[in-house]
């Protein structure tokens, strides 16, 4: 990553090596994964959606990272897994838009996220990464390469809002805040 791109990373040491800790970003390009393993320097699981096997060269990285599949057809056991990996004490890592955005602009956080958190009540570490979709978003076909992405990391923090809905809109704020 270092090597195909200019990568900065800004409070990376905020995320725990231990403990159940449920870190949370935006979703804009097909490279999010690799620079998010890149920045995390502890072992942890993603939380994938089938959409995303359907890139081939992602498909084939999945296969050699820990995965959690969430979909429609398979959302409560996704769900429960999550959870029981987080009070286990690991790490999960999820992108809450449940799909790249189209755009560059965040989408609506969904409300699993909310049920994960709340399930099994671990502190949540939002990031944000800047660049990425200018490098290789959904409707490019072609990657590029040499361009400055940055990923930022927030404090963590236990949601204080009450109802789905609301947990969500807080937990997309953090990200938020994130922008550079």
């Amino acid at each position: 990553m270092h090597i195909l791109y200019k990568l900065e990373m800004h409070g990376r040491e905020i995320v725990p090596q231990k403990g159940g800790v449920l870190i949370v970003g935006n979703h804009s390009s097909w490279i999010d994964i690799p620079i998010v393993v890149n920045a995390v320097k502890r072992r942890f699981w993603f939380v994938s959606g089938d959409f995303i096997l359907k890139n081939p060269i992602m498909a084939t990285m999945l296969k050699h990272l820990c995965v959690i599949r969430l979909s429609k057809k398979n959302s409560k056991q996704g769900i429960d897994e999550t959870v029981e990996k987080l009070k286990a004490g690991e790490a999960v890592c999820i992108f809450p838009e449940g799909e790249l955005t189209k755009t560059g602009e965040m989408q609506r956080f969904r409300n699993g996220v909310v049920k994960i958190q709340q399930s099994a009540n671990v502190p949540v570490i939002p990031f944000h990464i800047d660049g990425a979709f200018d490098v290789w978003s959904k409707k490019q076909t072609k990657q590029l390469f040499f361009k400055k992405i940055k990923i930022h990391f927030g404090k963590p923090f236990m949601p204080s809002a009450q109802g789905d809905a609301e947990i969500a809109a807080e937990i997309k704020s953090k990200v938020e805040e994130l922008i550079c």
